[in-house]
């Protein structure tokens, strides 16, 4: 080679390095990456609760300013009647079509897919959820807007993160960008979409999880202002605490509140009971909750839609004690009619319109036992708000965070956070569940933030522990022994004296260090591990992996209790894996706390299917699958063994699995399974 030609070479080279380093340079990292993404799902979210906040305006016109002035020249007053039915005939079949999980208040499926489907929300819920949630309430529906929002944002920073191929991780993070951007943008409140976000959404604050919620939620503060104007969701009134007695008064308030946001959700399920009993199409039944609500309207007109005016009307003294608390008790009736029968909309909005009649009818009442001593009624409407919001959702410092945005007054604070504390502790004694969680529990759905460690609570040792238990004599050699752990294929034995009882353990790091030190000779016995660190058999599981990890050891010999010598059994990271997929499908079979075929859980039912070895779907991983409707595979057995699957579990030849479908759509799924396999060869459902 000449040395003109290694010159070029060599001046080649050099260029490519550099530009090798300038591109490394510019690729960004996993902190750049998340800044940008939640930007843009902050972006995003305002733009969609611009959207939504409009397309509830334009239902409302046309229900309200056109088809109900061509009603009343045939009903006259009574118009008003089938108004919210009309719009159940629309937003029910839609709902029913192509979006199931936009049914409702939609926060609970947001914190389903936060906790149990790593944040995979499916991106056409952002559009079914607007649409529906938007023709119930411009339609009178007595919902919220900010639940749908929550949703709908939760939705487009999913559909991000799915496009983008995130993690897990960085895809909840999205998703709870997107919750905050929707609370931010429709409140004008972007500290309290923050909480939010981290309190009811992902349940734990993270360092890196808050930076990115925060730059979501100003984004979205950014865009509704544009929009909006810097303006609160609605007018409040001044507060200045008159006598140091309003604080018992505060506080006898805050006990009510909590006792009726728990009466709130109960009534909110009840009434789902009810409309889930009666025969008739599922996307028929929001028309006689409508025409119910309807009725209701004609002499309390003030229950319908989101029901900021009236909120104003008496927080600013407008109204007596008794249309209060009928209001109060009429409302709670309409929300649930309204969700029960399968309307859209949100929960957070109703529970602030209760606590408002409910604080304001309280400081109207106490004004008029002490008229001198006591403040504007309206502070405690605004107390009461933050009080019953809390006691329903556990969510004191949303509850709080939200009240001081939208007051703008520090000198609320202080019965404000009273109020919410003693709220959710009288919550919290009276009912094990929220407005939020209740909704899936009755599904069967538990989202326990510490729901592994209390699966492992309840599985004892001897559940999960292998009862084969492989032994050697302490006097084999360590060649001997290296060979019979390539046997019996295992990473651990157990070393007994001459009286059966336990005396070491030998693994195989024991081993690989003598064999180091070239000791193929010296008895394993010598070299082999002690003291043991043992567990009794009917410890709970969780005992037993704490112990294991904070000694760092792969296999635990179990003993006896009362007999600590007595080896029975030997717990292996993979038996622990195993107890744990075996005890969250039992959960999954359980409704209320009962065992119960999953056949029973309502509207579906549980199918198994073997995948023959031609079958086409072999080779693929579960989330690459397009099962038909809600479709979701819950366990695999391979090789006797059942687990519970991720997204990324790739399908063999021989597995059996079990999948939870929708009535209506197991014919769908059979012809899916059926069509996937080689002409030879059809699938078969074994059960049904």
């Amino acid at each position: 080679m000449s040395a003109e030609h290694h010159e070029l070479r060599t001046t080649h080279q050099s260029i490519v390095d550099q530009l090798n380093t300038w591109f490394q340079r510019l690729t960004p990292s996993e902190t750049h990456i998340l800044i940008a993404s939640g930007l843009l799902v902050g972006i995003g979210a305002g733009l969609g609760a611009v959207v939504f906040r409009y397309l509830i305006e334009g239902f409302d016109w046309f229900f309200f300013d056109f088809v109900k002035p061509w009603l009343a020249g045939f009903f006259g007053s009574g118009a008003i009647i089938f108004i919210p039915a009309l719009g159940g005939l629309i937003f029910g079949p839609l709902i029913y079509r192509f979006a199931r999980e936009a049914k409702g208040h939609g926060v609970p499926e947001v914190m389903f897919a936060v906790a149990e489907e790593g944040g995979r929300i499916r991106p056409r819920v952002a559009v079914v959820k607007s649409l529906a949630s938007a023709l119930c309430i411009g339609s009178g529906g007595s919902v919220g807007r900010e639940g749908p929002i929550v949703q709908i944002g939760s939705a487009l920073g999913s559909a991000l993160g799915q496009v983008t191929k995130a993690s897990a991780e960085r895809n909840r993070t999205l998703v709870a960008c997107g919750a905050a951007g929707g609370i931010a943008a429709t409140f004008n409140a972007p500290i309290a979409g923050v909480f939010f976000a981290l309190e009811v959404i992902l349940g734990e604050f993270s360092t890196r999880a808050f930076g990115t919620v925060v730059l979501a939620s100003v984004a979205a503060s950014v865009i509704g202002r544009t929009f909006f104007g810097d303006v609160p969701g609605f007018i409040v009134p001044e507060y200045e605490l008159a006598t140091p007695i309003e604080l018992v008064l505060f506080a006898i308030l805050a006990v009510c509140a909590g006792l009726v946001g728990v009466m709130f959700t109960k009534v909110l399920y009840w009434f789902e009971d009810v409309f889930d009993a009666i025969r008739m199409r599922e996307y028929l039944k929001p028309l006689p909750g409508g025409l119910i609500l309807g009725s209701i309207a004609v002499f309390v007109p003030e229950i319908l839609g989101v029901g900021y005016g009236p909120m104003e009307s008496a927080l600013t003294g407008q109204y007596t004690l008794m249309f209060l608390v009928a209001v109060l008790v009429v409302k709670v009736i309409a929300v649930s009619v309204t969700i029960g029968s399968g309307g859209s909309g949100g929960v957070f909005a109703p529970s602030l319109f209760i606590g408002c009649m409910l604080g304001t009818a309280f400081g109207t009442a106490a004004q008029n036992l002490m008229p001198t001593e006591i403040g504007p009624a309206g502070a405690y409407g605004l107390v009461g708000m933050a009080a019953l919001f809390a006691g329903s959702a556990r969510a004191p410092i949303t509850a709080v965070i939200i009240l001081f945005e939208l007051s703008g007054d520090y000198r609320i604070i202080l019965p404000l956070m009273g109020a919410v504390v003693i709220s959710t502790f009288v919550s919290e004694a009276v009912s094990k569940d929220t407005i939020y969680t209740l909704k899936l529990r009755r599904r069967g759905i538990q989202l326990d933030r510490s729901r592994d460690t209390d699966l492992l609570r309840q599985v004892p040792v001897r559940r999960a522990m292998s009862a084969t238990v492989p032994t050697l004599p302490g006097t084999m050699s360590i060649a001997e022994a290296a060979r019979r752990f390539d046997e019996i294929d295992t990473r651990a034995v157990v070393i007994l004296d001459d009286f059966d009882h336990l005396d070491a353990i030998l693994t195989s790091s024991d081993m690989e260090e003598a064999l180091l030190e070239n000791q193929p000779g010296t008895e394993i016995r010598e070299v082999a591990t002690r003291p043991v660190i043992t567990e009794y058999d009917d410890a709970p599981l969780g005992r037993a992996v704490q112990r294991m990890s904070n000694h760092d050891i792969g296999q635990l010999p179990i003993v006896k209790r009362g007999d600590p010598r007595t080896v029975v059994g030997l717990l292996r990271r993979g038996d622990i894996v195993r107890a744990y997929s075996s005890a969250a499908l039992d959960r999954l079979q359980s409704v209320n706390g009962k065992p119960v075929p999953l056949q029973m859980i309502r509207g579906t039912q549980i199918v198994e299917y073997k995948i023959p070895a031609e079958s086409s779907l072999v080779g693929r991983k579960l989330h690459e699958l397009a099962l038909p409707g809600r479709a979701l595979i819950i366990a695999i057995e391979r090789d006797g063994v059942v687990s519970i699957p991720g997204g990324n579990t790739e399908l063999i030849g021989g597995d059996r699995l079990q999948i939870l479908v929708e009535d209506i759509y197991v014919g769908a799924l059979h012809s899916y399974v059926s069509t996937a396999q080689a002409p030879e060869r059809s699938g078969q459902l074994l059960t049904e």
